[in-house]
């Protein structure tokens, strides 16, 4: 895809976007894989936007939306990386700000061009839920679930998409982006959509289910939608491997990176802080399926869980304590440890409270004791957590 003659590329400090756009249509694998990995770095990896990632919007979305180029559902999660201006693992919403992508940043501006070259080809984009490839139709789902100026749309084609809609991991997508439309657009009308979902014989579409109805009303998150995120923390194993360099036998689930355990362990948690009965008992069960099953060798888990210790140690002798951070960055939560994700979860439990004063051992709850007590349980290098200063 060459890019128009007006855009100066030398005078945004990316000059080998041109040469990167032209190689995404390679018809060597390897190579496409190279330029989109060095798109992600040049126009804002890890949610920092360059001033190059305007520029290059307009051409991605053409590329997405030519059928006859390879790996439009790449280009596709690309965009919905600038577009949302956010880490893969902090856009989806949850955490004590629910307004979390309207936070303060300094390349705002640019998150915002950006999100305007795809509303206004939103007739474009939101059509791709036709497409052919059950690739293509599962990433616009993860695009179109953050860019609100298109909510209704995109609410009006899943809702008619998921009437006739075969594949799995299509179909999952659609009903989180359903949900998250909803939200957006304060309508409960979308609760049919997760409802029905529930109802799935598809791990991974209850687990889908799950997350939409936490994003549309998790004051009202009904039981089966607690089991759903429950099964899946505990059990749902991920979909992929990286997100750029997948199996591709086994398709590609875009959201969360593919591990969909991590992410319902991740609304659990939320869930859990907004005082949501069961949800810190789901994220305990989870942890215990999973260690008990091996999944993660305990070595794995421990240096995350000294930071933690310290947190409360700080606390105890007097020390203010710092305020759990709702948004987790990617180097926080290494892909492919979902256990370690459930930790994160739970621990934001243990340093709970009512004021943004002083934490002490003390201060602690009985469940929030009962909670210390068993993670130093489950996770010996825990242990210092019992013991009183």
């Amino acid at each position: 895809m060459a890019p128009s003659p007006p855009t100066d590329w030398d005078s945004l400090d990316a000059p080998h976007v041109p040469g990167l756009l032209a190689q995404l249509s390679s018809v060597d694998e390897e190579a496409r894989l190279r330029a989109l990995e060095a798109l992600y770095e040049v126009l804002g990896h890890q949610g920092t936007l360059e001033p190059a990632a305007p520029a290059a919007a307009p051409l991605l979305v053409d590329f997405a939306c030519t059928t006859r180029m390879p790996d439009r559902h790449r280009v596709l999660i690309l965009l919905a990386d600038l577009t949302s201006g956010l880490p893969e693992r902090t856009r989806f919403g949850f955490g004590p700000d629910p307004a979390v992508l309207a936070l303060p940043r300094g390349d705002a501006p640019l998150v915002q061009e950006v999100a305007g070259v795809v509303t206004s080809n939103g007739s474009r984009l939101v059509a791709l839920f036709e497409d052919h490839e059950p690739r293509v139709r599962t990433a616009a789902g993860f695009l179109l679930a953050f860019a609100p100026a298109l909510a209704e749309a995109s609410a009006r084609a899943t809702t008619s998409r998921l009437q006739r809609e075969a594949d799995v991991r299509a179909r999952a997508s659609m009903v989180m982006c359903a949900g998250r439309c909803g939200r957006t657009l304060g309508q409960r009308e979308t609760h049919a959509i997760a409802g029905a979902a529930l109802d799935s014989t598809k791990p991974l579409v209850r687990a889908a289910a799950g997350v939409a109805l936490a994003y549309l009303d998790d004051a009202a998150l009904g039981p089966r939608a607690l089991a759903a995120l429950a099964e899946a923390a505990r059990s749902l194993p991920r979909e992929t491997g990286e997100v750029l360099r997948v199996d591709e036998a086994s398709g590609l689930f875009p959201w969360n990176c593919g591990d969909v355990g991590g992410l319902a362990a991740g609304v659990l948690g939320w869930l859990g802080e907004r005082g949501v009965d069961g949800a810190s008992r789901a994220l305990r069960e989870a942890l215990d399926a999973r260690l008990d099953a091996g999944e993660v060798p305990m070595e794995r888990a421990m240096p995350d869980l000294a930071a933690m210790q310290a947190m409360l140690e700080r606390g105890s002798h007097g020390e203010p304590a710092p305020e759990p951070s709702p948004i987790l960055s990617p180097d926080d939560v290494p892909r492919g440890s979902t256990v370690r994700t459930i930790v994160r979860a739970l621990v934001p439990l243990v340093l709970r409270r009512p004021t943004s004063g002083l934490l002490r051992r003390s201060d602690l709850s009985p469940e929030q004791r009962e909670l210390v007590d068993y993670l130093a349980r489950r996770l010996p290098d825990m242990g210092p957590f019992v013991r009183d200063p």
